[in-house]
């Protein structure tokens, strides 16, 4: 996103407050270890804050709830951020929520104008364990909200709130979503790698986020490396990912503002289905509501609060990840590699690539490799242009039979020859027999 909009996004969602289970990770043995792990649920939110008058969310609880149904309706599991007393409409839409909470959230954007953020770990810790205390056994509570965007500079104090929140309470996650690898040097240090790493150590978190827009540029035809750094961010989440053993989150851009395009269906598909094939195990949506700063476009839900058409393209789109969810829930990315044109900073097939090559009328294909915990050999196959349907015949080494799993209904169809029709920005989950 735009450093404008974000500082917005931070500001909003922190400042006034003040003023995505998931299987998490697999054992050595391949199974899921994690307390929050449920085979049908998967992390879809709405990022969102819905407890002021920056996007819409009617005034009267009935209307409230109303729009929260129709999220649910839209293949929603997660509301956004909320507080305390907004919980029980969460939970009678049939949702979750990340709770936001003075308690936990600091001056994370003071570093700007120079303040410098300490926070005392004994009173931190009162506070956490005064808010875990609060919505033990409530259900509806998915996590804890800590920060948006961190900058190098408040880390250390974030890891404190992180640390202690998952010490207080295992089962449910803290979010923090992370700058993507085109921030400006001065939030990063200079050093994404050393950002990323750094918030780790830190903060030795139960689960990543990251928002990365760079998929939804106009100009992706003249300057192609400024897609690639999508990929390469994705790569960057999904070695993290595996290196820590818990998952990470894809932030999509479904709200246009500034420069960022219009959202086609191919767009935000590809956005999608990019993000599972580098292991993504929750997306989420900025923004559901079209929010109320002046470059913001519409998003699925327009500032009067009725459905745009951009709320049929997220509705469709989320319930493809449903239908899917129960198998990708059991898988763990193992690699990537493109066939056809490979955007800088991302891999070639290597020696012993499931899927070798294809013929056909794409320009390239994102492959995604997996395993499923009993062992089973799966791929991802995604058609990276946003504009064209792609026929392929792919390639396969050392593979005797595919099935696709179907993301109607989650069942399995057989694959013939290795040919698949790709919408565009589609991806195609294949399980493999191998030989």
């Amino acid at each position: 996103m735009s450093v404008q909009m974000s500082l917005i996004k931070t500001v909003l969602a922190l400042g006034l407050v003040v003023g995505c289970g998931v299987q998490l990770a697999f054992s050595e043995d391949g199974k899921e270890r994690s307390p929050l792990n449920s085979s049908g649920f998967f992390p879809i939110m709405a990022w969102d804050w819905n407890y002021d008058n920056w996007n819409y969310f009617a005034d009267e609880p009935s209307q409230r709830l109303e729009q929260l149904k129709m999220m649910k309706e839209c293949g929603f599991t997660i509301a956004g951020l909320f507080r305390e007393s907004e919980l029980n409409l969460v939970q009678e839409a049939g949702l979750k929520a990340l709770i936001i909470d003075p308690r936990i959230t600091y001056d994370w954007v003071g570093w700007l104008h120079g303040k410098k953020l300490e926070i005392n770990e004994d009173d931190a810790r009162k506070k956490v364990e005064s808010l875990v205390n609060e919505v033990k056994g409530r259900d509806v509570v998915y996590g804890y909200y800590v920060v948006d965007e961190p900058g190098s500079e408040v880390l250390p104090a974030v890891g404190i709130v992180t640390r202690l929140l998952k010490e207080a309470d295992p089962s449910r996650i803290t979010y923090v979503n992370l700058h993507p690898n085109y921030a400006p040097p001065k939030y990063i240090a200079g050093n994404y790698d050393e950002y990323l790493q750094s918030f780790i150590e830190l903060s030795q978190p139960n689960m990543l986020s990251v928002d990365n827009y760079f998929l939804m540029r106009p100009d992706e035809s003249i300057d192609s490396s400024l897609t690639a750094l999508f990929y390469s961010n994705m790569a960057k989440m999904r070695d993290a990912s595996l290196a820590q053993n818990v998952p990470f989150w894809s932030v999509l851009l479904s709200m246009p503002h500034q420069t960022y395009v219009n959202i086609t269906r191919g767009n935000m598909a590809r956005q999608v289905y990019a993000s599972l094939a580098y292991g993504a195990k929750g997306l989420s949506y900025f923004c559901y509501f079209q929010n109320r700063s002046p470059d913001a476009m519409s998003g699925p839900i327009d500032r009067a609060g009725n459905k745009t058409p951009i709320w049929g393209i997220v509705s469709e789109l989320n319930h493809e990840v449903l239908a899917l969810a129960p198998t990708l829930n059991r898988l763990k990315v193992v690699r990537n590699y493109f066939l056809g044109e490979v955007p800088a900073g991302s891999e070639k097939p290597p020696g012993d690539a499931l899927v070798t090559g294809f013929s056909g009328a794409a320009s390239a294909l994102l492959i995604g490799e997996f395993r499923h915990e009993d062992g089973g050999a799966f791929v991802f196959v995604v058609n990276t242009d946003r504009k064209q349907s792609a026929s392929v015949d792919l390639v396969f080494n050392n593979v005797s039979a595919v099935q696709r799993v179907s993301a109607k209904d989650g069942e399995m169809q057989e694959v013939v020859d290795g040919r698949l029709l790709l919408k565009a920005g589609e991806g195609a989950l294949l399980k493999l027999t191998l030989k």
